[in-house]
């Protein structure tokens, strides 16, 4: 089982959490996936390890944020739950949390999604030679680097890759939407939970 593994994966991950089990699996079959269809040297295949690994630890952490604020949620809402019910009075009232909690939560989240992103288009300068140092422009920006600098013998090997980047787009474009409203305009982007 997951929860037995030592060395690297153990270590890099919260093997406890539901999350992380799937994130952390998958993570593991797409590397060894990876592994097999490459056709890179060994030197190469050691330039990646440490993208990989800062991948990983970043996926660790969206993986806890994403726990962390469901917990969270979980709480809040069986405490509102349970003052609607023991609400007595004649008037429906609308029992709201308006605690920043949920809202730093969601934030974390957000922040984390966007660190994993960034560490992500790390891995394609030792495998292509794409120098690119963040997830920028929703995704564009490494799908057109894609087309642009993976030899044409590779291309049929990563048009899925190219898909699932374009096909993100505009949830992309949400989830950067959501940051800078939130980091730098300090807008509240998350609706306050109700009973």
């Amino acid at each position: 089982s997951m929860n037995q593994m030592t060395g690297t994966l153990t270590a890099l991950f919260k093997m406890d959490s539901e999350k992380g089990k799937e994130i952390g699996g998958g993570f593991t079959y797409m590397c060894h996936d990876f592994n097999q269809f490459l056709d890179l040297p060994e030197k190469k295949k050691g330039e990646i390890m440490d993208p990989i690994t800062s991948v990983m630890k970043k996926l660790g952490k969206v993986a806890e944020a994403v726990d962390r604020y469901e917990s969270l949620e979980e709480v809040k809402m069986d405490a509102l739950v349970k003052r609607a019910v023991e609400d007595t009075s004649s008037i429906h009232l609308t029992h709201q949390d308006n605690s920043v909690e949920l809202e730093g939560a969601v934030e974390e989240v957000v922040s984390s999604s966007k660190a994993a992103l960034d560490a992500v288009v790390k891995i394609l300068r030792p495998l292509w030679g794409i120098n690119l140092f963040t997830y920028e422009n929703a995704g564009k920006k490494v799908a057109a680097s894609l087309k642009r600098n993976v030899p044409v013998q590779s291309q049929q090997r990563i048009v899925k890759l190219i898909t699932l980047i374009e096909d993100s787009e505009p949830w992309m474009r949400k989830l950067r939407d959501q940051r800078t409203k939130a980091e730098h305009q300090w807008i509240s982007t998350v609706s306050p939970l109700s009973v």
